[in-house]
């Protein structure tokens, strides 16, 4: 109550406004800063950050571009390049739970932005095993086999220590006499980041294509987009139209379905009374 500023409600969340000098400033609050928690002293943090721009981490070193830390709607993340007015989005990485913004370096922006790594090559099958981040957190996959990693940094994990994880988990596997569900053979491309209603957005590698998948929504991606250049902002747009056109046609039938009732009835009532 004693907060020298407005907390409220947008489209993408809750968000902190304050009067300076006569202007209306403005900054959304991070995923994991409940409203209660703000203080004056934060309130000022988020609004200075907004107001100076993102903070530059360093150049990377292959393509010479900065590095930038950023956050939005959904929370921190890493940022590849400048904003372009193109077609072609600059490459962006969430931070991994749990990570202070504060403590994310030139050398950590770099490993997350790398992102899904290869760590080489299975040596029985020759087909490569990867690290990356998904809808349930970091994981290693080979071919179509999926393990979720718990005590492992997906940063730091090599090839030796994805072999054990993975001849473990078959092994577990044929002990239960377990099956691999269908969700779970899917290939994750690029996981884009949290939906405002919590749950990763990703898009996946499906039997017909590319798709863009929300929980039970999928959109397949049109055909002159190429599923490393889909932004979360596009997928926001894809899936919130797609369920909406989901909800409208079981409305619709719900509707027919009733009116449908609704004559049968009045025939009836017709035919009893003749």
């Amino acid at each position: 109550d004693d907060l020298d500023a407005e907390v409220r409600i947008g489209q993408f969340g809750p968000f902190v406004a304050k009067e300076v000098n006569g202007e209306r400033l403005t900054a959304g609050l991070p995923p994991d800063l409940p409203p209660a928690d703000l203080t004056d002293e934060l309130v000022e943090q988020l609004l200075s950050q907004k107001q100076d721009g993102p903070q530059t981490l360093g150049t990377d070193p292959e393509t010479e571009q900065p590095i930038f830390l950023k956050s939005g709607p959904y929370g921190p993340y890493v940022q590849l390049g400048e904003d372009g007015n193109g077609k072609k989005k600059p490459k962006r990485a969430s931070l991994l739970k749990g990570m202070d913004p504060s403590q994310v370096t030139l050398d950590v922006a770099l490993q997350l932005l790398s992102l899904p790594r290869t760590l080489g090559d299975h040596p029985e099958t020759g087909k490569p095993v990867q690290a990356s981040v998904g809808r349930f957190g970091p994981y290693i996959v080979h071919d179509g086999k999926y393990v979720n990693l718990k005590g492992d940094s997906v940063l730091e994990i090599d090839l030796d220590r994805a072999l054990e994880l993975l001849a473990g988990a078959a092994e577990r596997k044929g002990r239960s006499g377990g099956r691999t569900t269908r969700s779970s053979a899917k290939t994750v491309l690029k996981t884009l980041g949290e939906h405002p209603d919590g749950g990763a957005i990703q898009v996946l590698d499906g039997r017909y294509g590319p798709y863009v998948n929300y929980n039970k929504v999928n959109v397949t991606l049109p055909k002159e987009v190429k599923p490393e250049d889909v932004t979360l902002e596009q997928a926001l747009a894809w899936v919130t139209a797609k369920a909406g056109t989901g909800a409208s046609t079981k409305r619709k039938r719900a509707r027919n379905a009733k009116k449908k009732t609704a004559s049968t009835t009045h025939k009836k009532t017709a035919t009893a009374r003749s």
